[in-house]
């Protein structure tokens, strides 16, 4: 008997770790992506980031799934990521992308959600790898009409015993030390997500911290690519490990780290914890804790993935991407 896929939209705001995790998800083999929501708010902006989107699926054969466009804007106040950086990204690193030659999908993210839940007779899971403006829309305007359609959020954001890593950009909110970029870009539309009656699940800075991006695992892993989506892959980690190194920035798996807890192994995350976590929403120039996750005992209880064993993550993202039969 076939193991039924679990069905998957993914949220994401196209940076290159966004690409990683897509990739990632595209080759699992318990994995069916429904369509991909792209949010402008965040790390590329949101032309490109759908056009690379759309590309990136017709690399990994699947250039029929749906892509959809959110918003440019936050639901509130004005944060945004450094202008040389987004170029960057919205240049997919230059790296080539076949074109993707299906029509445009012309739904907005929010049509797209409401529609794909309406239609879905299986229990639909999201994944957020980007600020959540579009997720923070959709449940603002359908309130608790889907909650019942949606099995969990994971939502790649956070920082709770960690230092938040807004602040990494030189010159830009110097004085935001707590917050995480995906909660950070957009709070009122974390704020929204979080105070939902959806189940969560976030995997925040402190797991991602864990699974590095270093030297020696790109070497092998770009020595060993079989498939399209490994040898682009292998590209991705090169081109940002280089710029990184260059920079003498430490860079870190995030959001494939997301989308490998959320597809599994059960052995991967070593410790979750339940926890009551409400995101900080006052905006203090001076003393910026904006975007921050704190304990709040009012609010519901989330899971918070706290530790991985960064070795199981290595060898599945790994072994998925070249399509190994057994991915540990």
């Amino acid at each position: 008997m076939n193991k039924q896929k679990k069905k998957v939209i993914v949220d994401t705001d196209m940076g290159w770790d966004d690409w990683l995790a897509i990739l990632f998800l595209m080759q699992h083999p318990d994995i069916e992506i429904l369509g991909l929501t792209v949010t402008g708010v965040g790390e590329s902006h949101l032309t490109p980031g759908v056009k690379n989107a759309r590309n990136l699926l017709e690399l990994g054969g699947k250039g029929t799934v749906p892509v959809c466009a959110g918003t440019n804007q936050p639901l509130i106040y004005s944060n945004v990521f450094p202008p040389d950086f987004r170029k960057k990204i919205d240049s997919i690193f230059n790296l080539n992308l076949p074109v993707n030659p299906h029509p445009l999908d012309p739904r907005s993210a929010v049509t797209f959600f409401h529609e794909t839940l309406s239609d879905s007779p299986d229990k639909v899971t999201i994944l957020s790898i980007g600020g959540m403006t579009n997720l923070g829309n959709f449940i603002r305007q359908y309130g608790h009409k889907f909650n019942s359609k949606i099995e969990r959020i994971f939502i790649m954001g956070g920082a709770i015993d960690v230092r938040g890593n807004v602040a990494d950009f030189e010159g830009y909110y110097p004085t935001n030390q707590t917050a995480e970029w995906n909660i950070f870009i957009d709070i009122l539309g974390a704020k929204i997500v979080m105070e939902s009656a959806i189940p969560l699940t976030f995997v925040p800075l402190d797991a991602a911290y864990q699974v590095e991006l270093t030297l020696d695992f790109v070497t092998e892993f770009a020595r060993s690519a079989k498939t399209p989506c490994a040898e682009f892959a292998s590209k991705i980690m090169i081109a940002k490990l280089g710029q990184d190194m260059s920079a003498g920035f430490q860079e870190y798996f995030y959001d494939p780290l997301a989308a490998a807890v959320m597809a599994g192994p059960v052995n991967l995350v070593t410790k979750t914890e339940t926890k009551k976590l409400k995101v900080v929403q006052e905006l203090n120039q001076e003393d910026d804790h904006s975007g921050q996750l704190i304990h709040d005992c009012c609010a519901k209880s989330v899971q918070v993935c706290m530790s991985v064993d960064s070795k199981v993550f290595q060898n599945v993202f790994k072994n998925i991407l070249n399509q190994e039969s057994n991915p540990l």
